[in-house]
């Protein structure tokens, strides 16, 4: 059971949803290359190549946004030991009951930190340390999971440093945040770039197909012309999957 779960968290899971997306994108392309829709259905499987290239890429975007989320709540567990004496299990549920109050309950760090909270209110026996070390688990991101660890590690010296590794974790994810947000815009303009480009030929098609239906007609109806479209949206499919996989290398 924790194996398939632990497949639904990772990019392997196929989602549904973007597959009937790109399915969808992939059969309207085709659609302007052929005149018969009947040929055009096969196409609508490749939107399942196109969500298995994408996967990882999403999967990144997920987790750059549980980090900012994450960063907010040690900013609040941070705040909340910096004006008081309390201890750190204290300040864990002083900073998820603000960030409910902020209406970040939504998020799915939030959940994750809520069930963490109701487990250790409801159960005296339950590790704080093995709680947020599940919660780092869970949410499969390497930043709080090198918090968790160093948390677990103070508690097991009974080490007096907590309060600096939570400053510091907060400071080193705002700087990795700001980073990536930065190599993020790049990318996104690159990829919107390529995007556009992957777009002409079907915008020349269409023209083409509007303008000079007797010749469009013609390529559809003999078999030279049918392979030429066929080769020619075959190309354009392939430089996408060339442009993500130069995009994910440069990532």
């Amino acid at each position: 059971m924790k194996r398939f779960q632990n497949l639904l968290r990772s990019d392997k899971a196929i989602s549904l949803k973007w597959v009937i997306i790109y399915g969808a994108a992939c059969w309207g392309v085709a659609s302007i290359f052929f005149q018969k829709y009947i040929r055009t259905i096969p196409f609508f499987l490749i939107g399942i190549l196109m969500e298995r290239s994408t996967a990882a890429d999403r999967r990144k975007k997920e987790q750059r946004e549980e980090l900012k989320q994450f960063r907010e709540f040690i900013e609040l567990v941070n705040g909340s030991m910096t004006a008081t004496s309390k201890a750190v299990e204290k300040c864990v549920d002083e900073a998820i009951d603000r960030m409910e109050a902020q209406h970040m309950d939504k998020t799915k760090v939030f959940r994750e930190l809520k069930n963490m909270q109701t487990r250790l209110t409801n159960n005296t026996q339950a590790s704080f340390t093995a709680e947020l070390t599940g919660v780092a688990e869970r949410l499969d991101n390497k930043e709080i999971m090198n918090f968790a660890n160093s948390v677990s590690i103070c508690y097991e010296h009974n080490s007096q440093g907590i309060t600096s590794i939570i400053r510091n974790t907060s400071t080193l994810i705002q700087e990795k945040s700001q980073i990536e947000d930065e190599i993020y815009v790049a990318i996104a303009e690159a990829r919107n770039q390529a995007l556009i480009m992957l777009l002409m030929p079907s915008v020349i098609i269409l023209f083409l197909k509007h303008s000079m239906p007797s010749f469009f007609g013609y390529m559809n109806n003999t078999s030279a012309g049918l392979i030429t479209l066929s080769v020619c949206l075959a190309v354009n499919y392939i430089t996408f999957f060339i442009i993500q996989k130069i995009i994910r290398k440069g990532a």
